[in-house]
């Protein structure tokens, strides 16, 4: 029985160095595990802040476009006040007839573009260039008394209306252009906080499914060690077993051998032989005394 014994303590430690191996992966599983959740969630912390301050540019994005919005209402008013007075002043000047034998001032001003271009873009020779440019500057002269003269109090109040809405036009112009520009740059810094964020979610969602995986894995491990905890729980109440009938089979023995010897003691006694102090205690034990 001893052999039997010797037996299974040897396969319990067999199972409890299985028990310990898969207790330290699960352990080290388990320490990974952790660490993928405390990525996942500072990802994730990251992510919402990332997404708020996306959401504060996309408000102000939003507001800044309404502004916008309303500033061209307001701005293609002023322009139709523009266009007005424009055609205000066209009219007036059709009705002003040049002196006999003169051209009409708009081909004057068409004529004084042409040389100005002519003079940009043309390759002139010194004196050609100085001829060019004294022409010109007698062209704007007569250009600039046709005017004066042309121009009637009805017209030059027209004029002035004309450049009043003109400036406002252009005043509103720039405001829409400075809102405009200002909604761009809080749609640019929403995007790129939006595009930030999807990176990080792309991170945050690979730390969740190594912390699956991760997790899956310890507790497959855990689950061996459990198994391997319980077969050996199973081999102790053997081990137990064994070692008390051991020992009762060999208290059995012992109380036999007891028996016998004592029964020669007792023998011995009625023989009228002297006891010794161990042999009468064992009498006694035996109850043969």
């Amino acid at each position: 029985m001893s052999g039997l014994i010797l037996e299974l303590q040897k396969k319990r430690d067999h199972l409890q160095k299985n028990v310990e191996n898969h207790k330290n992966k699960r352990d080290e599983l388990n320490k990974k595990t952790r660490e993928w959740v405390i990525r996942r969630d500072k990802l994730n912390q990251e992510i919402r802040e990332l997404i708020s301050r996306a959401n504060k540019h996309r408000a102000k994005r939003d507001q800044y476009n309404e502004e916008v919005h309303k500033h061209k209402i307001e701005r293609d008013a002023i322009n139709k006040e523009v266009s007005r007075f424009s055609s205000i002043i066209s009219e007036l000047k059709k009705k002003i007839t040049p002196a006999k034998g003169q051209p009409p001032l708009s081909r004057l001003k068409r004529e004084l573009h042409n040389l100005e271009f002519k003079q940009m873009t043309s390759a002139l020779s010194t004196e050609k260039e100085k001829e060019l440019v004294e022409t010109m500057k007698e062209l704007s002269k007569t250009i600039k008394e046709r005017e004066e003269k042309e121009e009637t109090p009805e017209i030059k109040e027209a004029i002035k209306a004309y450049e009043e809405v003109k400036a406002e036009a252009e005043k509103e112009h720039r405001n829409l252009q400075e809102l405009a520009d200002k909604a761009q740059v809080e749609h640019d810094q929403m995007i790129e906080l939006y595009k930030k964020s999807e990176r990080l979610i792309k991170k945050a969602d690979k730390a969740q499914n190594n912390f699956i995986k991760s997790k899956m894995e310890a507790d497959e491990e855990h689950n061996i060690t459990m198994n391997f905890v319980k077969q050996i729980h199973e081999l102790d109440k053997i081990i137990i077993g064994l070692k008390i009938k051991q020992r009762y089979s060999l208290k059995s023995k012992k109380e036999v051998d007891n028996r016998l010897q004592a029964k020669e003691i007792f023998k011995r006694f009625k023989d009228g032989e002297k006891l010794s102090t161990e042999d009468i205690m064992l009498l006694q034990k035996t109850g043969f005394l």
